[in-house]
């Protein structure tokens, strides 16, 4: 399922958020029960994420002081390491990810595939406890929940390639 949400600010709050507190309300994610233990804190931050890239002038700890006002919303511990750590590894998780789009540029990119993208390849990089098959398929789950049918083959296709340079068996 795909559902687009204009995004803009009310109230000095972003709305995607916002609606993802006022109108999910914990039943799909942020709360709810979901088969690993990973895949919460993984779509919290996938979420958050995918906020900043609506809101690039935002900072990430605006847009977690935000969640956290939620009621329905409650950022893990795990959510907010990553979230952290996509923070402050940025820029070298856009290089690593430019460096394997063959004939993409990054800002043709859907929102959705970018965010999954830069979830996964923190995880690839900078997480070496979470195995290599659960990284890619957490992704492509991502895309086939909140992107496109042409989003989870591409995701797939690039995080397979950036998985054999970052972690060669």
């Amino acid at each position: 399922m795909y559902i687009y949400i204009e995004c803009s600010f009310t109230n000095g709050y972003p709305d995607v958020i916002y609606a993802l507190c006022t109108l999910i309300q914990g039943a799909f994610f942020f709360g709810g029960t979901m088969a690993k233990e990973r895949t919460n804190p993984r779509e919290q931050a996938f979420l958050l994420v995918f906020e900043k890239a609506f809101h690039e002038d935002v900072g990430f700890d605006e847009l977690i002081a935000f969640a956290d006002s939620c009621e329905n919303l409650t950022l893990s511990a795990k959510a907010r390491a990553m979230i952290a750590g996509i923070d402050a590894h940025l820029d070298e998780i856009d290089e690593t990810i430019e460096g394997h789009l063959t004939t993409w540029k990054k800002s043709r990119l859907s929102k959705v595939a970018l965010t999954a993208l830069r979830v996964a390849v923190y995880e690839l990089c900078f997480v070496e406890q979470t195995p290599v098959g659960v990284v890619i398929s957490e992704a492509v789950r991502l895309c086939d929940v909140y992107g496109t049918a042409s989003d989870k083959p591409f995701v797939n296709g690039v995080l397979g390639a950036i998985a054999k340079e970052q972690r060669p068996q």
